[in-house]
């Protein structure tokens, strides 16, 4: 699927604002208890933005519960 192409780094290989941009509207999903696990591709680029030592200090300061 073509939407699928920017959540696995196919549009950049390089870590850009886009990725922390749509993991905040990842949490929202969460919060509004949205079906967000469902969505594979979405939640892979959170698992893996959820690896970088300050997306974890940031999640752990803001309490984000995913």
């Amino acid at each position: 699927m073509r939407c699928r192409i920017w959540a696995r780094g196919g549009l950049s290989d390089t870590y850009s604002v886009a990725r922390p941009y749509a993991f905040v509207f990842f949490t929202l999903g969460v919060r509004r208890e949205l079906p967000m696990s469902e969505l594979k591709a979405y939640t892979a680029l959170k698992d893996r933005l959820m690896k970088r030592p300050a997306v974890q200090r940031v999640a752990a300061d803001e309490g984000v519960k995913l």
